[in-house]
């Protein structure tokens, strides 16, 4: 592997695969229950098929204040390239402190529906989740850690800053149930407990360190720090091994529970408007739930706290941080205490509260306007989700969806176009799309999957 360092390759490699992970063009629709089950368990309830069964759906993005992107082309060309790849990839904003997700990506993986009746039914699902994410983090350590020195001379002091790599499998068990039906109203409530596999976590907490830095030499004055840097892959290398990820998917890294919980209220007042006269029929539909609660814990987890004052070279820093333990040999060699304990440590999930309202206008055209909100705590161990507010006008039938997201994103305070499309099970999109378009966008997202569909008339729907 060329001496590239961890942060460059992570960004790289994944980008171009690519706001948030909710598929939101398609997860809203009312006959994509594979989809809509990651909103809300309960929207499972009643569903009107015998079994869906998930073959695959992938879902990647990035995100970021740091700067905007080029263009997909040079996204791709930067994989491909050492120390000059974030140059060629970012137009860097003015910001010094930014935050960033690149990668946030998922894995769905086998995983089956089953209708047990008009009112309840059951879900196994599995996934395997990656966030490599900065939060409050400082473009002039960013910069030195890349090789890319500032041009210009800063002193500065930095706290609260956060850098976290995880890797996580999940394997749910679901159940939705429709609770109330009537003429007026339906409800529906929903469960998913997830038994989490730890594949591996890398973290930097930045509890404190003032720099300073000359333009035009390859120094940078850091001191008085305060860090604590952690790991659950510390050994060797510190690579993960396919067989690793296989292996630690089962427990054989970190271990844990997490879980979704949701309700869903259906007014069927209008009737009038209703084409299909269908019993799920609705004039408008408030859905609110809680997502990814819960925990990972690692027996055996590396925390050095590395405290003192000394000086950083952007090469040194840049040849270090691609494995955990090189970095903290080079930071002991340039003069800072550290001390390193080995004891379990927990990773938490990035807990966000879901809520939204879907109002049918006339048959077949809909209006949603959801809510993402972190409630995940910024300063322990984990990710979060960066809260947005999204507006989703929706074609749906039973056999075509087409959605148009425009989401206000917090992280950036911009307006985020995505496109999705259904086609019986078979679904493509994306949440923030305007990069294959024009540059100057802060992220991009792509996602498709698709599944198989058998109807409790026992006629097989296939999904591909």
């Amino acid at each position: 592997m060329p001496r590239a360092n961890l942060l460059a390759a992570i960004l790289l490699l994944f980008c171009f695969h690519a706001s948030a992970q909710r598929q939101l063009g398609v997860s809203g629709s009312n006959f994509d229950a594979a989809n809509s089950l990651f909103l809300n368990p309960a929207n499972i309830g009643g569903c009107k098929e015998k079994y869906i069964l998930t073959l695959f759906s992938v879902n990647a993005l990035l995100d970021n204040n740091l700067g905007t992107l080029k263009s997909i082309g040079k996204l791709i060309g930067g994989a491909n390239s050492n120390n000059s790849g974030i140059k060629n990839t970012f137009n860097y904003t003015g910001n010094l402190k930014f935050s960033m997700l690149a990668p946030m990506a998922e894995i769905r993986g086998p995983g089956i529906i089953i209708g047990l009746n008009n009112q309840h039914s059951l879900a196994f699902t599995t996934r395997l989740r990656v966030f490599n994410q900065f939060y409050n983090f400082n473009r002039l350590l960013y910069d030195v850690a890349l090789k890319n020195p500032q041009t210009v001379s800063l002193n500065l002091n930095m706290k609260n800053f956060k850098w976290t790599l995880h890797t996580w499998s999940e394997a749910g068990l679901s159940y939705g149930g429709i609770l109330v039906d009537n003429n007026k109203c339906q409800v529906k409530v929903g469960i998913k407990v997830n038994l989490l596999g730890g594949v591996g976590y890398i973290g930097l907490d930045g509890r404190n360190l003032d720099l300073s830095y000359t333009s035009g030499i390859d120094s940078i004055g850091a001191k008085n720090a305060n860090l604590v840097l952690s790991s659950s892959i510390y050994n060797a290398d510190n690579a993960i091994s396919a067989n690793q990820i296989m292996g630690n998917m089962f427990g054989g890294g970190g271990r844990g529970f997490g879980g979704d919980a949701g309700i869903v209220y259906k007014s069927k007042s209008g009737n009038e408007n209703s084409s299909a006269k269908d019993d799920d029929y609705y004039k408008f539909a408030l859905s609110l739930s809680i997502t990814d609660l819960g925990s990972i814990t690692y027996d055996r987890m590396s925390d050095a706290t590395i405290t003192g004052s000394g000086s950083l070279e952007s090469a040194g820093l840049s040849a270090s941080v691609k494995n955990y333990g090189e970095l903290n040999k080079y930071l002991a060699s340039r003069g800072y205490k550290n001390n390193t304990v080995i004891k379990p440590d927990i990773v938490y999930l990035p807990t966000a509260v879901l809520g939204s309202i879907d109002y049918l206008m006339i048959p077949n055209f809909y209006a949603n306007l959801s809510m993402v909100v972190n409630v995940a705590d910024d300063y322990r161990f984990g990710n979060k989700y960066f809260s947005q507010i999204t507006l989703t006008p929706r074609y749906d039938t039973k056999k075509m969806t087409i959605g148009i997201p425009l989401t206000y994103n917090t992280l950036t305070h911009n307006i985020r176009f995505g496109l999705g499309a259904r086609y019986s099970s078979l679904f493509i999109g994306s949440d923030d799309i305007l990069l294959l378009f024009m540059s100057g966008q802060y992220g991009f997202n792509i996602y498709c999957g698709g599944s198989i569909i058998i109807p409790k008339k026992g006629n097989v729907k296939p999904g591909w």
